[in-house]
This record gives structure tokens, sequence and C-alpha cells, in this order.
């Protein structure tokens, strides 16, 4: 169906008042969010153009550079001048930007005309007169012996010339008014970066960083950038968001094809845009009573500033009555208000506009500097921003919707064009101060190729001395032998140790060197205490090889000797290449009796002494010397080794742990330094953990992944329409509980709750299994027989074996998940739950489309992701600790649940109590005193932790619980174990804030959100009683994912009300899902009842065509006289005529045949005034008549009698291929005396008063029967038309003897079925629903095209808004709340249905779809809206196959046919945009026509080139007769 259509519904029952009528006048000016945000990505995209230099040619942001390099900055200072050359008039001015105590600016200026003459004249008399007036300021202000630096606003694309030679001025720049408004700006806030004016005309620049500029030479700082973006979109970029009014304006303009987003957005044209619109609206009747005025029908009559005017408040009413009246309007309050509210929409639709394209360049701006979020400031200039009441509160508020991550302040400019010119000198002239002054102080530092020659010789000649054994004592250069005397050559094979001694920490690595020049290491990181750093050589040397010790068992070699090479950086004089003596220790190292010393010898001894292994060591090896063998492995050549860096990371430590004050805290430090964890290595545990949930939703990497992340099929959060009564069952320790939980409507949901606890006594829990279930028992459960049963059908046997109740279990829940649905009842945004106590895990809502485990890819279900497993696999070994290994090995799990035991209550306590007890033994706590107490696992618990971290009276607690375990601390050390407590409680936190930054990191991900918004349920005795945690876990979430806004939300018993929510949940969905099957089943039709709907269709074919039955036929199966298709032949040039709307098409098709058989056409298009449309005939024959002239006019060919094929698109009833007798108008046309009479008649009357010219009109035709021509002639099987879009209707060839209403027996005759009817007799009935009558009973012409109402594009969409009304009332969707957006007939548009059941569409952006109709809904509103869509188009697509079923089945029976092959011509905006409507009607007719090979051709311009063809066809059948 045509816009028309649309537009009369709309027009004919919509409520009328004035606002919603300019609305759905202007609709496409509306625009949205996702509009806006995809001209956003699309201005993105230009603006990466303009900047390439290879595809800048061909962009509509040519991104110009200006070469201004910087912003004010404050220190600017002195006097400038200034010239702004813009207009009739220019200014000259002076600027004085002086220090006084507080930096300021004092302005004098002068206007100077530009006479008309020098305005039109050559350049260089402009330039002269610049020149002149110029000198006559500096002369009146006294200047003219001062050579001052000028800036020059020059707003035109230009040639310079030279300014008079007697001025003495230092021209710095040449500025463009946008770039000045921006640094106007920057003068008072040094954040501003942007500028933009809207005014007459609009522009922004911006600071874009040098790398990204390809139009530039060089790559550092920035510069910034003139985008012209008002000539955004002259590349056709914004042709689907430009309407008719726009078009207009660009054809009148000066530019056309340019400047299109400027003619969108700009003073200069919004005020004529408004003109246009009211112009049209007046002459349809919508406004004025339809009375035009000479003035409103006068360009430029309306401005911006009657705009503006309109807008105003308070005042805005009464401007608009007499900016109407002086128009010559007589304007009613009515009309007042839809003139306004056109103008806001106008005026909004440019401030959405303007706010995309800045938001582009705010998002660039933050991406460039790589920040989550971006501080900045935009200089504003220009009149519409300035003036109009409402365009600036507008543009600031859509800038912070499309650019959230942007906080950004507005300032308004004053003076851009010349104290911004003088701004931009100021800047060029600091930086050109600033260079000079920096030039001279690097002079010194600029070595000249002599002075590196130099330096050269001076190195070459020390290089001899450390050589020469007379010199080397008094060598700077010292030249030290390595007895290294060969690089790698490749044939070194086997396994060598490294020991990398160089500062606190030091590494053993075990080195494979294999012949295929393939290296593999292992290594191991071992901390040197500051006790053995500062001991005895003894000492340090045995520690070093207990570390070598440990290494060699944690290998599995320590029975090999192998090979050793000993990297000691540390100054050392080797006399081989396995012997050197230490010359003076450094990085923070004082260990006695080493200097002088061999340190091989040292480290030989100490092995000795352990007596456990030996090693073979072969060399000692200073770093610089591994760095060139390295490279010497892999490049021969490689002979010289160069280490240029920064002190490394253990000469760091060194440092801070020799040189910081070493108090109890900073003791803590430094022995638990491997506990505490930086931002980075978070963020890096967090992208591990990112990773590991992507594996365990993989079916492939599941098995081997350490999450499991299991679906729990709970597909829904409570949406507040629960009720009921149920029981929850608690199981998970010593204990378990029986809730009877009861969910409540009373004015405001409530939940009440009653619980018994009963105990598991300890043979229950270690015997049979009879009585329990789980897949693997923890928490000391060892019942037999339950690992690998389903405990759901182990309940139920329990249950039945009683026999005296009954139970329907609906849901086995896991309590986070219960925590989450806890929370989840009170915070609908809850879709995460954590449990961090005795235990930890943590569950969260998963898009199905990334859950292979579980079969569909709809909505969404909560995944256990059983978190605890994380790092089983070794991918935490790198941050765990001696102290976890040792937490694990005595574990009852060794290697297993390792995230677990480093963040949970269970272990928190133990860990803390083995780092108490190793500190002692090393004589670092109390006094190093060690009790039985301390050293009994259990004696120290988590709540000790929590009593220590306590913020007043911690110290207190840590000296009781400590005296209790008999170690009598003192203060000291009381400050000490309260700072292990807080280093251990802290990492936990930390890890859980990483795990769970992940989860919230992929939810953002999923919705597809800049900024997520979200809530955590949270339960656990550690998060819970522990004083400090839950504010520390919260801080680091939010340091971790900035951008997510984060809600914790404490759970009220969420393994028993939990477990009754997820009941409530399943029970609420099973229930919803029975009764929208239950509903939704009678849209699916079964195959008898196809077979039913094409027999009676035939039926309603047989008795359409017979004489005796046609009047009463619902299917009219109307003869067309189109008795064949194209055979080829065809030649010549034909006019068609295409009327079936408010525009109609008259086009010249030359047809050609041949070997170079093709199509050529050529068309135009013009409108019917509404007056002309609801006049009388003759007046629209003359109007169509007129057009015709003027495009015979425009081809050339007036003169030429060519055959004309007649569109004419409404019912007609044809009594030959040249004469149609009108029915009825639709479509909103109401030309008098017209039904009832011949069109080809009042046509060719038209063209006899005209006088003009002559035509041959051959046919009048129907546009379905055009669609079976254009597909005929590309497929001579093609017998077959079909239409389905907004309306549907088919045509067939039908033989001759069939067709009683014509007289003959002989051939075909196409006949034009007109099957929208069918079903108005009733006989469809049975399948219509009661949504499908109510659709009728609103619709204009009720109980007529009744099965056009059920399968065309015009209805399908308010089919299903009927539904979705009903659904919303009985509680299924949007939280029973039915929205006005919903109440509105017409608003769910068939196209909606299309862009819903796409397959490329996920489920998120649905719900974009339904939120920009008004309607807030859910993922699962959104799966039920998706299935009714479904459903609705399916039987659609079914009962048009059906229909089609018939008509093939037909055909092949006419013709006494067992088998047919046949073409079906097929058009329309349903069939051809709708993902799935094709494929179910295509598989339709083949279930329902066995018998027939049905193929479906597309057709191209069915009522243009398929009006020619009819009319070629008709030709050469009447010029066939005549020969």
């Amino acid at each position: 169906m045509f816009a028309v259509h649309l537009v009369a519904f709309y027009f004919t029952k919509l409520k009328e008042d004035q606002i919603k009528k300019v609305d759905r006048y202007l609709y496409h000016m509306r625009l949205s969010d996702d509009v806006l945000l995809d001209v956003m990505t699309r201005f993105q995209a230009e603006m990466v153009k303009g900047l390439g230099r290879d595809t800048n040619p061909t962009a509509t942001i040519k991104m110009l550079p200006t070469f201004v390099r910087s912003i004010p900055d404050g220190s600017e200072k002195g006097d400038f001048l200034a010239l702004d050359l813009g207009g009739s008039k220019f200014r000259v001015l002076k600027v004085k930007v002086s220090e006084n105590g507080k930096q300021n600016v004092q302005m004098e200026s002068q206007f100077y005309p530009t006479p008309k003459e020098i305005i039109h004249g050559n350049g260089t008399d402009l330039f002269q007169y610049v020149g002149d007036c110029l000198a006559d300021f500096m002369e009146t202000k006294d200047i003219k012996h001062k050579k001052l630096p000028l800036g020059f606003t020059f707003s035109f694309p230009c040639k310079q010339n030279k300014l008079d030679e007697d001025i003495d001025v230092d021209v710095l720049a040449l500025v463009n008014d946008t770039v000045g408004t921006m640094m106007t700006c920057g003068y008072d806030d040094q954040r501003c970066e942007v500028g933009v004016i809207i005014g007459t005309g609009t522009n922004a620049c911006y600071m874009e960083e040098m790398s990204n500029i390809d139009l530039v030479e060089g790559d550092e700082g920035r510069m910034c950038i003139n985008t012209e973006w008002g000539a955004f979109g002259d590349d056709s970029s914004l042709d689907d968001i430009r309407t008719e009014f726009d078009k207009e304006i660009d054809l009148g303009s000066i530019n056309p094809g340019k400047q299109l987003f400027e003619k969108m957005i700009s003073g200069l044209y919004l005020g004529e845009l408004v003109r246009l619109i009211i112009l049209k609206m007046t002459r349809e009747g919508l406004l004025f009573n339809g009375k035009l005025s000479t003035a409103l029908c006068t360009k430029s009559k309306i401005e911006t500033k009657h705009v503006a005017a309109m807008e105003k408040y308070k005042e805005g009413l009464n401007n608009t009555k007499e900016i109407l009246t002086e128009l010559g309007l007589s304007p009613s309050e009515d009309d007042c208000i839809a003139v306004q509210h056109v103008c806001t929409v106008v005026s909004f639709r440019s401030a959405n506009l303007c706010a995309a394209a800045l938001a582009a360049i705010l998002t660039r701006l933050r991406e460039n500097k790589k920040l989550t979020r971006l501080r900045t400031t935009v200089g504003m200039d220009g009149t519409l921003y300035k003036t109009h009441p409402q365009y600036a509160k507008r543009l600031h508020k859509v800038v912070r919707r499309l650019a959230p991550n942007c906080d950004v302040r507005f300032l308004l400019s004053e003076s851009g064009s010349g104290k911004g010119a003088a701004m931009v000198t100021a800047v060029a002239y600091r930086l050109l101060s600033q260079r000079k002054q920096i030039d001279e102080v690097l002079a010194y530092f600029k070595l000249t190729k002599e002075n590196l020659i130099d330096v050269k010789n001076k190195m070459r000649a020390e290089l001899e001395y450390g050589l020469k054994k007379e010199t080397q004592p008094t060598a700077t250069v010292k030249m030290l032998p390595t007895f290294v005397c060969g690089t790698p050559d490749g044939t070194e094979k086997g396994k060598f140790l490294a020991l990398d001694l160089g500062g606190t920490n030091f590494r053993v690595l075990l080195v494979k060197i294999r012949r295929n020049r393939s290296v593999r290491m292992y290594n191991k990181i071992f901390a040197i205490p500051l006790e053995i750093m500062q001991g005895t050589g003894e000492e340090l040397f045995d520690h070093i090889v207990q570390c070598i010790a440990d290494f060699l068992e944690y290998m599995g070699i320590k029975g090999a000797r192998l090979p050793l090479g000993f990297t000691f950086s540390f100054p050392c004089r080797q006399a081989s290449i396995d012997k050197g003596a230490l010359v003076g220790w450094t990085k923070g190292f004082k260990a006695t009796d080493c200097e002088g010393e061999d340190v091989v010898d040292m480290l030989r001894e100490a092995i000795k002494r352990r007596n456990e292994f030996d090693l073979d060591i072969v060399a000692v090896v200073n770093d610089t010397v591994g760095t060139m063998m390295t490279c010497g492995y892999e490049d021969p050549n490689c002979e010289i080794g160069l280490i240029a860096d920064k002190m490394i990371a253990a000469q760091l430590l060194a440092y801070y742990f020799t040189e910081l004050k070493d108090d109890q805290v900073k003791k803590i430090d430094k022995y638990l330094y491997a506990m505490r964890l930086s931002d980075e290595t978070l963020l890096d545990v967090m992208a591990r953990f990112r990773r590991e949930m992507k594996n365990g939703l993989s079916r492939d990497f599941n098995p081997t992944a350490s999450l499991k992340m299991l679906p729990t099929f709970v597909r829904s959060i409570p949406d507040g329409s629960e009720k009921g009564d149920f029981i929850a069952l608690d199981l998970g320790g010593s204990y378990f509980r029986i809730l009877r939980v009861k969910v409540s409507h009373e004015k405001k949901q409530t939940v009440q709750m009653e619980t018994e606890i009963y105990n598991t006594p300890e043979d229950i829990m270690h015997g049979s299994g009879t009585r329990g279930f789980l897949i693997t028992w923890t928490k000391r459960f060892r019942a037999s027989g339950v690992e690998g049963a389903d405990v759901v059908k182990l309940l139920n046997k329990a249950i039945k074996k009683r026999g005296d109740y009954d139970a329907d279990i609906m849901a086995v829940v896991n309590d986070t998940v219960g925590t989450m649905m806890t929370c989840g009842f009170d915070d609908q945004r809850c879709e995460v739950g954590l449990i961090i106590g005795t235990g930890t895990n943590a569950c969260y809502m998963e898009e199905m489309r990334h859950i292979d485990l579980v079969e569909g890819d709809e909505g969404r279900m909560c995944i256990n992701t059983e978190w605890g497993a994380f790092g089983d696999d070794g991918l935490l070994e790198d941050i765990r600790t001696e102290f976890d290994r040792e937490i694990d090995r005595g574990s009852l799990n060794p290697g297993k649940q390792l995230f677990e035991k480093m963040v949970s209550g269970m272990y928190m306590g133990e860990l803390v109590r083995l780092i108490l007890v190793k500190m002692a033994k090393e004589g670092l706590l109390f006094e190093g005193r060690i009790t039985p107490e301390l050293l009994t696992k259990g004696k120290f618990d988590t709540k000790h932790v929590s009593a220590i971290e306590k913020s007043k009276e911690g110290l207190h607690k840590a000296k009781e619980i400590l005296t209790h375990l008999g170690v009598e601390p003192s203060h000291e050390d009381c400050i000490a174990v309260h700072h292990v407590c807080t280093i251990v409680s802290f990492r936990s936190a930390n890890l859980v804030a990483a795990t769970l930054g992940a989860i919230l990191s992929q939810l953002r991900d999923n919705k597809g959100v800049g900024r997520l918004r979200t809530t955590v349920g949270v339960d656990g005795s550690l998060y819970k009683m522990h004083p400090q945690y839950a504010r520390r876990l919260h801080k680091m979430v939010r340091r971790l994912v900035p951008d997510s806004d984060v809600r914790f939300l404490l759970s009220e018993s969420g393994s028993g009300k939990g477990a009754a929510m997820v009941t409530a949940v399943a029970y609420r969905l099973a229930e919803q899902h029975r009764l929208i099957k239950e509903t939704l089943e009678e849209f699916k039709l079964t195959n008898e009842q196809l077979l039913q709907v094409k027999k009676r269709m035939r039926l309603e074919i047989e008795s359409g065509l017979k004489k005796k039955s046609h009047e009463h036929a619902k299917v009219k199966m109307l003869p067309t006289f189109v008795r064949s298709t194209p055979d080829g032949t065809e030649n010549g040039d034909f006019l068609a005529l295409d009327l079936g709307g408010t525009n109609f098409r008259v086009l010249l098709v030359k047809i050609r045949s041949g070997k170079r058989r093709m199509v050529e056409m050529h068309n135009k298009i013009y409108a019917i005034p509404i007056e002309v449309m609801q006049g009388t005939g003759e007046e629209l024959f003359d109007h169509i008549v007129s057009c015709i002239s003027d495009f015979l006019d425009y081809m050339g060919i007036k003169g030429a009698r060519l055959p004309l094929g007649f569109t004419f698109s409404f019912p007609c009833k044809q009594t030959s291929l040249d004469a149609g007798i009108l029915v009825t108008w639709t479509k909103g046309f109401k030309a008098t005396d017209c039904e009832g009479e011949d069109v080809v008649n009042l046509l060719r009357e038209g063209i006899k008063r005209r006088e003009e010219f002559d035509l041959d009109v051959v046919a009048v035709v129907n546009d379905t029967v055009g669609t079976m021509m254009t597909c005929a002639y590309e497929d001579p099987n093609c017998e077959i038309g079909l239409i389905v879009g907004t309306g549907s209707n088919a045509c067939y060839m039908e033989e001759m003897r069939n067709i009683e209403m014509v007289e003959g027996e002989q051939g075909r005759m196409c006949v034009n079925m007109e099957w929208g009817a069918f079903g108005d007799n009733g006989c469809l009935d049975d399948i219509r629903t009661i949504y499908d009558k109510a659709v009728d009973e609103y619709s204009l012409n009720a109980g007529k095209q009744r099965y056009e109402k059920m399968i065309s594009g015009m209805y399908l969409g308010e089919i299903v808004r009927n539904i979705l009304i009903d659904f919303t009332k009985r509680g299924f969707l949007f939280r029973g709340q039915i929205s006005e957006t919903l109440k509105t007939r017409g608003i769910f548009e068939t196209k909606f249905l299309s862009q819903i059941e796409s397959d490329r569409l996920a489920l998120l952006q649905v719900r974009t779809i339904l939120q920009q109709l008004g309607l807030n809904c859910t993922c699962d509103d959104s799966i039920i809206v998706k299935t009714v869509c479904g459903a609705v188009s399916r039987r659609a697509a079914q009962l048009c196959g059906a229909g089609m079923a018939a008509v093939v089945d037909k055909i092949r029976e006419n013709r006494g046919l067992d088998h047919l092959d046949v073409t079906v011509g097929v058009d329309g905006t349903l069939y051809k945009l709708h993902p799935h409507f094709s494929r179910v009607m295509h598989q339709t007719v083949k279930d329902l026509a066995p018998k027939c090979d049905v193929t479906f051709l597309l057709s191209e311009d069915g009522s243009g080139k398929g009006a020619a063809l009819i009319t070629a066809v008709g030709c050469r059948l009447r010029d066939a007769e005549h020969n």
C-alpha cells in the first residue's frame, strides 16, 4: 500500500488534536536516538575519511588543518591586531592581553563598510582597500610606528595577496571564525578544545592528534581541525533522513546538492523550512481552512527569528498569531498551536542533528585520549544558538544522551571572529617566542657531526687503553674480559640451568635448546629477604642453593647433573669463564665476606654444604654479555651487546627495601609483597576470568574449562507479578530448613515466610543416598548412591514412598541463584548473584545465544559460574603464594577450588595463621616465640580476622586473640598482625572484585551499552560480618569497571526465599507459556485447514468466473483484456502513466527486440495537490495532461504519437483493453464526475482540451497485471502475478472458455482476481480470531477485504498490536502496564515485524525497537513479542500460499496436465522485506499443490515497465489482427 493509505488511516481515525496532527505529518523529522547514533557513526566514518590523505578527496567532511597547534595557556600577553573580514562590512581590532594580577583582555574596534564595487571587483582592489582601512585604523590609534602581530579572520575560501607595503605588521595567523570561537573560549577555560558555530551557517572545529592527520607532516602534538561539517551528506549519506522539504530547500538554493547538512540545521534555512511545511499543510487543508496568502507563497517570508519568537515559552502563541496575521492569514488558536509545533519539530531536529555530529567529535576526542570518561569544554557561537529560546538546552541534553561518557561544559563565545583571531595570533606569538628560547637552551645538546666524530675518536682511544695491560689500571673504560670466546652457531642442544641474580628477587630457569633452534624455558622466581641481603655471604649463598633445590624438585630433575650459567649482575673481575671475583656490592646488597671472593666458588661450596644435588657451573655471566648471546642465537652476525634502559624492577625493589623506614607496617608490606596486587594485575586476572567464562560457555571447551558455567534453566528474574503459596527446601549443611513462602498482591507485593529447621544426623549424612542426592558431595556429606543421580527424581520417589502428601517440584536451586532471585524480587535490575562466605560463588543472567550447552538462542538464562575452581588449571600460579600452596596441600581436595581457597572465609583465618607461624619462625614476630596453639590448624578463624580489623577495637582484639594463642604479643606485634589480616582480606576483596568485574563487563558487552546500570545480590558471612570487606569490594569494582553503575543489595534468606522465588518465577513462566501458547494456537493452521482454504478459494474463483454467480461473488475475477504475455518480439517506444497516490509518474519506456533485447526507462514524478485530488474530474485529468505535456517537452518527443499504457490503481471494471470504468475512488481521492465513467475517455478528453499533442491510449492497466507482464518479459513461463505488500492481489492467465463475462472461447486472458475480498461472505470465519475481527471492525472498510486484512502489510502490525494489548491486560507483557503508545492504532507498523523477526537481530535490538515505540520492555517481553510477530506473519504467509496453490492447481487442471511448471511474478514490500514470509509461502504452495513446480520471480517496476509491456503486447496483437 502506498504512503497515502497510511496518511488516510491516521487522519481519519486518530484523535485530531493539533500537536498529534503535526507529529504524524512530520513523522520523518522526529529522529530517534538510534537514528542519531547512526548519524553519529556515519559522521565519525567521514571524519576518518577526511583525515586520510588517500580518502580526503572523496570525503564530504574535508577536515582542513588550521595549523593552530595549541589553545591559550594563560601566559599570553602583548598587543595584537585582528582583522575580521566576512560580510558587507569588516572590523579592525586592537586587542591588548595583559597580566595585572589577573589576565584580562581589552579590545578597541572600528567597523569599515565594504562598497559593492569592491565586493564585486577584482581581488587586488579588495585587498588594497583592506590595507587602506587597516592603515587608517593604525593611524587613528597611533600605532602605525609599531610592528604588531596580526590575526586575519577570513571566512571565505581564498588566495592571499600582500597587504599595503607601508603598513608594518607581522601577519602571524589566518583564522577561520569557528577556530576563533574555540580560541576565545579557550582563553577563559583551558579545557576548551572544540568550537561550534550554529547561526546563519554552521561549522565545528576541534583539537586532533597530529598522529591521525595524514594531510600534514609530523606525528607529535595536536592541531586544530576545521571540519567544514556543513557539507556532510553531500554524498547522499543522509538521503534516508532528508525530507521532501529539505530537497525543495536544496533545489531552490544557490548551490544545489551542496552543504546539505547545513541546509538541514542552520539558521539560514530554518525559517524557509517552516514556511514550506506550513504551505503544504495549508494546500492539503490541514491549516487555515486551506486558504493561502501571497505572503505565505513568497520565499523567505518566514525567517529564523520568527521561529525563535514563536517558540518562546510564554508569549510564543501570541507571537505566532501576530506573525501569521502579518502573512495575510487568519489563524485560529488551533492553527497557532500547530504552527508553533511545526517550529518545535524543525528546530528540535536541527539541535538533534547538530548534537549527533558534535557527539561524534567528543567521542573521537575521548578515544584519542584513551579515556573512559572525557571532561571537556565546547566553545559556542552563532545567532541560532544564542537567540533561540530552547535550542541550547535541547542541544546540551541530546549531546549528554548520545555521549554519556563525556562531561561537557558549553561556553558562550565573546567575539570569536575578532578576539579569537587575536587569541590565535597570541598563541602563535607565544609558541614562536617559546620555540626561540627552547632552541637557545637546547642548542648545547645539538651535536654536530664533528662533535660526534670527536666523541667516537675519544671512545676508540679509551677502548685501546682498557685493552692494554700497562694502561688498563688507569683506563675509565675497563674492557673486562668475559672469557666468552664464541657466539652460538646453531649446533647447541640440551638442557641447561640458569641462575639470574640481580636484585631482591632472583630466578632459577630450566632452558631446553633443541636442534631445530627452538628454545623452551621454565622458571620460578624467589625472594631474598632483607636480612639475608644484608647478612653473611654464607647465609646468602645457602639461601640461593635452597631455592635451586626447591626448583629442581618442582621440575622433577634433582638427580640430573646439569650445566649451569650464573648471571651475576654486580661488578665482577673474571679470571676465566667460570671464575668471577666480586668487586663491590650494589643494589642494596651488603652480605659480608663476599667482596674480593670468587662467587662461583662460593656457590659450589654452598651446594656441597647442602649435599642434595650437584651442578656443573660452566659460566658466570654479565647481563650485557647475556643480551649479546641471546641475540646471537637468532642472528649469527650479532657480535655486540648493549643495555641502555631504566633501572630494572629488582633494583627498584632493592632501593625501596633498603631506603624506606623499616616500621612494622612496611615490614609486613615487604614480607607479603606478593599478596599486594596492583590494578594492572587485577585487570589481568579479570581478562583471564573473562576468557575462562567464554571457554565454559562453549560446548567444545567446557570439558577442560576450570569455570564450568553451569546452565540453571532459570530464564527470568521476578517481574512483580508472581503470587501464590510455595514450599522451599534448603539442604546444604548439618541442618536443613523447610519454608512456606506466601507471595501476595495486596496493594503492594509482599512475602511472608514460615520456617522450621531440622538437624541432619551424622549417620544419615554418611549413610545411603535413598534420602538425598548430588553431583559431587561437599560439606562433609558422603551419602552413597547419590552422585550422578537426579536429585528431583530421588526426592519425588521419597515423597511417593510416604504417600501421605504430594508436591509439585518446580525447581532445583543453587543458593547463589537463590540470592540473585531474592534480591531480584526487590530490585528488578538485579541480574548477578554473589556469595562470599564459607565458600564463594557467583551467577548471572547470560544471553542464550552465548550458551552452547543449551539449545535455543532466544532470551537469557542464569549461569552458575562455580568460580571457586578458577585457577585449577594453573592459570593463577603467578599470583599464588607459598601460603596458598600450603593451605591447598593440607585441604581435603588438593589442587581443586584454588580460587575459593584464596578468597573465601573458610580459609582466610588459616592463611593468616600460616603467615604468623612463618614470621614467628623467622624472628619477625613475638620475638621468635611459637606456641602449640599457634601451630594447631583451625585455631585462627575468619571471625578472628574480622574482629582484629575492626576500626576502633581492632588492636585490643588482636591482643586478646594472640594472648589466647599464648604468644605474649607486644604492641608492635599487634600492629603487624592487624596488617597481615588487612592484606589477606584486602587480597580476597580485590580478587572477588576482579572476577565480578569480568561478569559485569560481559553483561555490558551483551547489552551493547556504553554504561551498564545493574544490581548485584550479595550474601555470605564474610561479606556481611567483616567490618571492611564490603566497602573494599565495592570500591575496587568501581575502579576496575568504571563504566558500570553497580548497586550491591544484601540478600535475605537467599537459599530459602530465593528457592521460593525461583519456583514462583518458574510457575509464572510455565502458566504464561501455557496461556500464550493456547492463544497463539489459533494462528497455527494445520495442513487440513490450509487445504480447506485452498478449496474455498477455488470455489470462489469458479463463482467469480461464472456469469450467473459473478454479481454476488466476492472474488470478482475481473477480465483485463490482456490476451498474451510478451514473446520477445515487442519493439518500440511507449509511454506509461502510473496513477495510484498523491504522486504519479510519467515514463518513457524503450523496448528493443532481437539480439540486443533490452528495456530502457526514463521517468519523472509529479505531485497531485490535495485541491486537485478533491476537485472536479475535469481539473484532475487536466492536471494529469499538463504533467504529461511537461514530460514530453522534457524528453523532446512532443511531436510523436506514442502508444500509452495507463496504470490506474483504483477499483475498475474493464470492458476492453483500453476501457475501464471507475467503480469508486480510494486513497483520499474524491474528484467529482468520475465514478461510473471510463477513465481512458476522461484522459483522451483532457488531451483534446489541451490541443498540444496526441497519444494512442492502448491499455488501462492494473498494477498486479503489470507485475506479471514485467516478469513474463524475463521468463516466458510467468503466467501469474502476485502483490503482497501494503495490500494484496493476484492475477493469472485463464482460459477464455471459462470466462463467461467476456465473449469468445479461443485463447487466454489475464484475470484480475481482486482476491483481497475472499472471505467477505464468511467462508473464512472459522479461522478468523478475535484479533482479526477487532482489526476489521475499526478499519475504514469494516466487513470488506477480510482475506487482505489477514495477509497484507497494512494490517499485520495492527493484529500484533491487538494481541499485545490483550497479553498486557492479562499480565503477560510490560508488567501489565498498557502504555498510551500501545493504545494508538497503527503505531505498530508491519515493518517492525520484519525487523523484529530478522535472524540477524539480537533480542537487545528487538528491545530497542520496542523502546522506540515507547514500550519499556524486558528481555522476556521481547521474546513474547517476537513469538507473536512470528505467529501472525507465518499465518499470513501460509494463507497467501493456500490462495496461490488454488490458482496454480486451477491452471494445471484447465490444461489437463499431470504436472505444471509455472512462474509467479511477485512484488510488494511484505514479500520482499520480511525475512521469512517468502520462504513459508513457497513451502505452503509446494505442500498444497504437489503436482506443480512453482518458481517465484521478483518483479521490477510492475506499474511502470509492466504498463509499457502490456501496451507493447496490445500493439503487437492489434497489428497482427490488422494485417
